[in-house]
């Protein structure tokens, strides 16, 4: 953020996206203060051992092989859909007030499930934590929802 900073003074904010196919809810972003602004679903690609965003289907088609592979290959290839959680950093922080993005908590690991009988199952942490008293938030954040 420091080289931004200097070699492009005129930028106010960075946004940035953590993406759940890797295995991250943003925790980098989170220990960094970065704001949270909530996360959308979008579409990934898996091809031949090879993970592709849906904008690759959309790149220009001077854009590499790497497009061109999963353009000619896409009846091979199969569709997921996965979060990208959205982070933002001001640079300047008179423009924080002109966020128009909903600011929410960071989301957390959910600690339970339902098993195959439709048992409530609980993480071990999660048992240690509510058995000693401090109790844990378990589950989606309430009201999130992919925007």
């Amino acid at each position: 953020m420091k080289y931004i900073r200097r070699a492009c003074p005129a930028v106010a904010w960075v946004q940035s996206f953590a993406d759940e196919r890797c295995g991250g809810l943003g925790v980098v972003y989170q220990a960094s203060n970065i704001l949270y602004c909530g996360s959308s679903l979008t579409t990934s690609w898996h091809l031949d051992g090879e993970w592709y965003h849906k904008l690759m289907l959309a790149a220009h088609r001077r854009s590499g092989g790497r497009a061109a592979q999963l353009r000619n290959n896409l009846q091979r290839a199969t569709r997921h859909s996965f979060k990208q959680f959205r982070s933002v950093l001001f640079l300047k922080s008179p423009w924080r007030k002109r966020v128009r993005l909903t600011v929410r908590p960071y989301p957390k690991r959910q600690a339970t499930w339902r098993s195959a009988n439709g048992r409530v199952k609980q993480c071990q942490i999660a048992r240690r934590l509510t058995a000693s008293g401090l109790g844990m938030s378990v589950g989606e954040e309430a009201g999130e929802s992919p925007t």
